[in-house]
């Protein structure tokens, strides 16, 4: 009797699957179609990468030597120049982005725009493991004006991959010192502020200068993904799932949001976390935390 009972279940369990759909086939044609989307948020960066490179180019092919306005036409193609870099990086051509970056890096800059130029080299250094070039190139002597609080925190990052973790504490108390007397904070410097305040262990500080970045400029996604982690460190899923929307709502294909969106997803909704990564990959294949937060799901 109990063999007889136990052969109907199997009959019955093995009809059931028969006639249910089929819901790893669902999952796979659901990724496939989210490697898809990637695909072709990769192409939409590539054209504007092509359309930029135009742009630069008619800027340096003009003749601005003696007129009034060079200056700001320098910035303006200075402006461009970071434009392209990030967006060299965002699809994972690290190389493309360092070698355009470091021509524009000279002994006599002394301009905002190359400023932001040492800042995103030194955080593409970091990226690849250049530590000491990393370390050069954000050396307080190269800044004219003062060095950045984002070029200093890139340097104390630098620091702290290099095992230097007390100076790179010294950095982040003066960043956030620099931050508590400044009347009129940019967007960046409140996102270096937030991010020395995290290394400190201060994450209330943290979070409200992360939240300040995003009131200054509503449009600095770099900000949100930050703040999302933030509480992905704490714990906080949920909270950090919709920073990480947010963002999102800013540019719907940029990886780092990606890939934190599915940091927050995958306890509750893993399938929808690996998509996420999957279309990451899909933008960049290089993306070194996409590959990691797989490797763990899996």
């Amino acid at each position: 009797m109990i063999r007889s009972t136990r052969l109907f279940l199997v009959i019955l369990l093995v009809t059931a699957v028969g006639t249910c759909p089929d819901a790893r086939g669902q999952d796979v044609a659901t990724i496939e179609e989210v490697v898809e989307e990637g695909r072709a948020a990769r192409q939409r960066y590539m054209d504007r990468i092509g359309q930029l490179r135009l742009e630069i180019d008619r800027h340096t092919a003009r003749p601005f030597p003696g007129r009034p306005g060079n200056g700001g036409e320098e910035v303006l193609r200075g402006e461009k120049i970071v434009a392209l870099g990030r967006l060299h990086a965002l699809v994972g051509q690290y190389d493309h982005a360092v070698d355009l970056l470091l021509n524009e890096v000279t002994e006599a800059d002394s301009t905002n725009n190359l400023e932001s130029v040492r800042v995103l080299l030194g955080k593409l250094y970091l990226l690849q493991g250049r530590y000491p070039e990393a370390e050069a190139l954000l050396d307080a002597a190269r800044f004219r004006r003062g060095r950045p609080p984002l070029a200093t925190l890139r340097l104390a990052q630098a620091y702290f991959e290099t095992g230097r973790k007390t100076e790179g504490l010294e950095l982040c108390r003066g960043i956030l010192e620099a931050s508590r007397t400044d009347t009129a904070p940019a967007a960046p410097g409140l996102l270096a502020a937030g991010y020395a305040a995290q290394y400190l262990e201060r994450s209330h500080e943290a979070n409200n200068l992360f939240s300040a970045a995003t009131g200054v400029d509503a449009e600095y996604i770099d900000a949100y993904v930050a703040w999302g982690r933030l509480f992905l460190e704490k714990y906080n899923r949920a909270v950090a799932a919709t920073i990480f929307e947010d963002a999102l709502k800013i540019d719907p294909d940029y990886p780092p949001a990606l890939i934190g969106l599915a940091e927050a997803l995958a306890e509750k909704q893993p399938g929808r976390a690996e998509a996420e990564a999957r279309k990451a990959l899909a933008i960049n294949p290089g993306l070194t935390a996409a590959h990691h937060f797989l490797a763990g799901l899996f």
